[in-house]
């Protein structure tokens, strides 16, 4: 009967193709827990504010699981890591700790876990309409990390190393509100 409608409407695509996934509905579930922050009363609010953290949370969860499964080359396992803070897309210029000269920027796209801090390249799969998926280039482990702030090169950049290498990172994100999050989630 479904099949007799849709093909009178001219319509070539199944029932299914217009529904939602569970996993794109569970992303709208944020925008009505803010809709009805707007619209309910005081006493609610706390309630309704602790429900949208949670989502957002579980949504934070659901973006690192995904990422994960697209990390090729990084050895050991990505579970270990702890779970995921803050991913961003950002400029990586490195330097030598003793010459302070930088290298030319690279592209990158850094994930910092609980465990450490992974810097990837965004890749393509050579299929066409394949998914991207990300290279792991370098990994610095929590225990080693140091950080500051600003960087001497601008103040829309922060700097990361590995305390037992010669190297160090100049990171200027490319979303420049991201700055900001990087250094809290690196203070923690």
């Amino acid at each position: 009967m479904f099949q007799e409608c849709q093909k009178r409407a001219g319509h070539p695509l199944p029932l299914s193709a217009y529904l939602l996934k569970p996993v794109q509905r569970i992303t709208k579930y944020q925008l009505l827990l803010k809709e009805v922050h707007r619209h309910c009363d005081d006493q609610a609010k706390p309630h309704v504010d602790e429900a949208l953290s949670s989502m957002l949370d579980l949504l934070a969860q659901l973006n690192t699981a995904m990422h994960q499964l697209h990390i090729a080359g990084f050895v050991g396992d990505l579970s270990q890591m702890g779970p995921l803070r803050l991913q961003n897309e950002c400029d990586i210029y490195t330097f030598k700790k003793r010459t302070r000269r930088l290298n030319k920027a690279q592209r990158r796209q850094l994930f910092l876990f609980d465990g450490g801090l992974l810097f990837c390249k965004k890749r393509s799969q050579s299929v066409p309409y394949a998914s991207e998926y990300y290279e792991h280039k370098l990994s610095i482990p929590t225990c080693s990390l140091g950080f500051s702030e600003t960087s001497k090169t601008s103040s829309t950049r922060f700097e990361v190393w590995d305390e037992t290498k010669s190297e160090a990172y100049v990171v200027q994100p490319i979303d420049e509100s991201a700055r900001i999050k990087w250094i809290q989630q690196l203070y923690r």
